[in-house]
This record gives C-alpha cells, structure tokens and sequence, in this order.
C-alpha cells in the first residue's frame, strides 16, 4: 500500500511536470512570432533613424549652396562619397584630406560602380571658385539622389544639375 501511494506520487508529479513543460512549450511557440514581428519593426525604425538625416536629400531639388552644405555636413563620415554633375563637369568630392578614392560613378545612370575605382579630387575651394572648371553655382538647380549599397544603407549622394 505504501508503494502504491509513492508511485502514485512520483507519477502525479511526473505527469504535472509534464503539463508544466508542455505549457511553457506552447507560450514560447506563440510568443515567437510576436518576437520576431517586434525584432523586424525595430529594426524597420533604426533603419528610418539612419535614413532620416538624409531625407533632405532623397530625390529633392536643391540648390548649389546646398551642395556645398552637404559636402560640408558629410566631410568627416567614413565610407560616405559625394558625386556632383554640373552644365560642365563631373567629378567626385574628396570630402577629407585622407580619401583621394571613389567607387567608379556612372554618371548618366546615377549608379556606383563596384568594379573599380576613380579619383575623388575635387575640394570645397575648387566648388566654390568661380574660375574652377568643377564650380557649383550657389544659386543652380541640382536634382540630388541618395545612393545605396547592397545593404540599402546610405553611402554617399550624386547631385546632377538641371
């Protein structure tokens, strides 16, 4: 009899472990579907955060002193390239005494190039000679487009003249 009641014991104990596990079980089942919707809208704003500071940029027309603006703004971020079509020339802006080196740009497409390199020459002082041949008129029109890598995170910024 005394057996009975220990095995009956150990087997309601067993069997109400097992109604525990199996709730715990089901909770993280549907909960995990939650979790992974939440990871994705998290991310989704980190993403417009990031994206945000550049929306003044996003397929807007902006003037030649806002070019320079933006050259100036973005001078000392890391992998950031600057790209500018005007009336007479195109050219890549080195943004800082450091970086010489562009991706390739093509600038009838408006797309970077990953193939090879080219020169990023052009200064902030030579935008803003009115003798430089690579001038940006403070006072032109410019249809400015973000350029993303293959993360779809913003690298850089091409400014064509209208």
């Amino acid at each position: 009899m005394e057996n009975l009641q220990t095995y009956l014991k150990w087997v309601i104990g067993l069997l109400f472990t097992l109604v525990i596990i199996g709730a715990g079980i089901m909770i993280w089942n549907q909960t995990q579907p939650m979790m992974q919707m939440a990871n994705r809208q998290a991310a989704e704003q980190a993403q417009a955060i990031a994206d945000d500071e550049y929306s003044a940029y996003d397929y807007q027309l902006v003037s030649g002193s806002q070019v320079l603006t933006a050259v100036r703004r973005y001078a000392m971020k890391e992998v950031f390239y600057i790209y500018v079509k005007t009336n007479t020339s195109e050219f890549g802006v080195r943004l800082s005494d450091a970086a010489t080196t562009c991706p390739k740009f093509d600038y009838s497409s408006g797309t970077i190039d990953t193939s090879g390199i080219t020169g990023c020459y052009t200064t902030t002082k030579e935008m803003m000679e009115i003798s430089d041949t690579d001038y940006v008129p403070p006072q032109a029109r410019f249809r400015s487009t973000l350029l993303r890598d293959g993360n779809d995170r913003i690298t850089g910024i091409y400014f064509r003249q209208q």
